[in-house]
């Protein structure tokens, strides 16, 4: 943001993104997900008991995020020089997973190994406190995946020149602000986290 990319005369007058990706920690890119648009939007999620006697999840405002004696403020798209950002694009897959996976869906793949990936899809329920696990052979037929599938963009709501529209880009979800509520356009059962399991086929016997 000190930067000020947005002055440049290769940038100013046109929409400025800044794209992410989460390799603090070993692993990091499974939760980082969720961390990331709470922080953007400063809106978090509380578990609340609803009328039918079922828990469910409610949008909780947030002020800041403190972690000991530090205290950093939440809701980036409203903070001061913020509204340059057009969105924030990030994803959590991006790695030599994605490619294994998409190597072997192509038919690159060792006819000695099998590709399973397992993690959690998102839950389209309304108010759904928990994504919905899988663990899925890639291999079996019916599994498909598109270099996009992960690919994520935050419009900003406050951006001076907003992000274009869905139309650019539009394999990747689209995150966006619409009065107290937060909406997202893409795929139902899109992959909020996974990981890659590459294993050895058991041989078979010679007679």
């Amino acid at each position: 943001m000190k930067k000020s990319y947005w002055e440049l005369e290769n940038v100013k007058g046109r929409p400025f993104a800044i794209a992410v990706a989460d390799f603090h920690a070993p692993g990091s890119m499974i939760w980082s997900h969720t961390a990331l648009s709470i922080y953007l939007y400063g809106t978090s999620a509380e578990k609340v008991l609803g009328s039918d006697g079922r828990f469910v999840a409610m949008p909780k405002p947030l002020q800041s995020h403190v972690k000991g004696k530090k205290s950093i403020p939440t809701n980036f798209f409203a903070q001061p020089g913020a509204e340059n950002v057009s969105a924030v694009i990030f994803s959590n897959a991006g790695t030599k997973a994605k490619f294994t996976r998409m190597g072997t869906l192509a038919g690159f793949g060792n006819p000695t190994m099998t590709v399973r990936r397992i993690g959690t899809l998102s839950n389209p329920e309304p108010g759904a406190l928990e994504g919905i696990p899988f663990n899925v052979n890639i291999e079996n037929g019916e599994y498909c995946e598109n270099w996009a599938d992960e690919l994520e963009i935050y419009h900003n709501p406050n951006a001076l020149i907003p992000w274009p529209d869905e139309d650019l880009i539009p394999a990747a979800t689209h995150f966006r602000q619409k009065g107290d509520d937060l909406v997202w356009r893409g795929a139902p059962f899109r992959v909020l986290n996974s990981y890659t399991e590459v294993i050895s086929k058991p041989s078979f016997p010679t007679e």
